[in-house]
């Protein structure tokens, strides 16, 4: 895995947990607004005596963003937390995919305060982590749906060692079905829609694969190959301890990133970049007891005929 990569989806999807994970300007946020749980869309107990793989009857539909609890008042409670990444990834013609889990307690743990600029999430307090979490268990950890059948088991410490397979786990449009069996963390059942790969061609990228920003203007975007799902990019400036995660509808093939946005981004700034088909899922947290749960299914884009993350540098 390119290493820019591997930093932003283990370290920054599970930023609020930032420090285990990596061991293994203008504008006006709005806070996300709360959104109702509702009964039997998320959270779904599972009998952990049953096998993890659901059936059709027991395939949950779809679900959209108002059927997932989101953050109250606009506060990620850092303190009891997981994270599911299931990815595809492209480099030249080979493909790979990777299936990862982490769940912690930290009653030390941070609040991370997530807001909106236009098409963009601004999270605030990534990094600033107290305490040490300790891993905990959610039991056989299952995504289904895909080219193969994923299934991890914590070990006697409750962490889960990765899947890895020389292939595309998915290729766009499946529905794949992410649950867990239940353990410390209670069980839960969640589905997603497989993104495309796509490929990004502008802005264009300097010769060493970095991006630069310019922070009091627009960032425009562009790519192709974008059939399902959505297309994020993703913007981490770990000094100031902010991440930025902008989503545009895959189909569109162009987005733009508001100056209002990157200005949350530090002066003169510096940092990682991802960009994807599919993304963070901050509008559909899944709150399995007291756990906010993550799950970031997504596949790796190409820019400049190389995997879509690197840094980037502001310019002013």
């Amino acid at each position: 895995m390119n290493a820019h990569a591997h930093r932003l989806i283990l370290a920054t999807l599970v930023a609020v947990v930032a420090t285990a994970a990596a061991g293994c300007g203008g504008g006006t946020i709005v806070p996300t607004p709360d959104l109702q749980v509702v009964a039997g869309d998320m959270a779904v107990p599972v009998d952990a005596t049953a096998p993890p793989d659901l059936t059709p009857e027991e395939t949950p539909d779809l679900l959209s963003p108002g059927d997932m609890a989101t953050v109250t008042s606009g506060k990620f409670d850092a303190r009891h937390f997981g994270a599911v990444i299931v990815q595809r990834s492209t480099v030249g013609k080979s493909a790979f995919s990777n299936v990862l889990a982490t769940f912690y307690d930290n009653p030390a743990g941070n609040m991370v305060t997530i807001g909106t600029v236009g098409p963009c999430r601004v999270v605030t307090g990534v990094g600033n982590m107290a305490g040490q979490p300790t891993p905990v268990s959610a039991g056989t950890v299952t995504v289904k749906g895909g080219a193969a059948l994923v299934t991890l088991q914590p070990d006697n410490q409750a962490m889960y060692a990765s899947w890895t397979d020389p292939s595309s786990l998915f290729s766009g449009g499946e529905k794949l079905v992410v649950s867990a069996s239940g353990a410390t963390v209670p069980a839960f059942t969640a589905a997603y829609e497989a993104p495309s790969l796509v490929e990004f061609t502008a802005p264009k990228l300097d010769q060493d694969g970095g991006l630069s920003i310019d922070r009091t203007a627009d960032l425009a975007l562009e790519w192709t190959g974008g059939n399902f799902g959505v297309v994020e990019l993703v913007l981490q400036d770990q000094a100031a301890g902010v991440l930025v995660s902008c989503d545009f509808p895959s189909l569109a093939g162009k987005g733009t990133v508001p100056r209002a946005a990157l200005q949350k981004l530090g002066k003169g700034s510096s940092g990682s970049f991802a960009a994807t088909g599919g993304g963070y899922e901050w509008d559909r947290i899944i709150q399995a007891g007291p756990y906010s749960v993550i799950v970031y299914v997504v596949a790796m884009g190409q820019w400049n005929g190389v995997m879509a993350s690197g840094t980037f540098q502001a310019t002013n």
